[in-house]
């Protein structure tokens, strides 16, 4: 049962992630930005 909510979480958080990463990636380059994760577009939308 341990190991079972263990993997539960993993892949829940493996799922989530990219989610949230996503956006901040494409809205930039959608309006023709280049993006690098230490900009402040980036930050800024990441954490929208």
């Amino acid at each position: 049962m341990v190991l079972f909510i263990g993997g539960v979480i993993a892949a829940a958080f493996n799922s989530i992630i990219p989610i949230m990463w996503a956006p901040a990636y494409m809205i930039p380059q959608a309006a023709g930005v280049d993006v690098q994760k230490g900009d402040r577009l980036f930050t800024i939308v990441f954490a929208g």
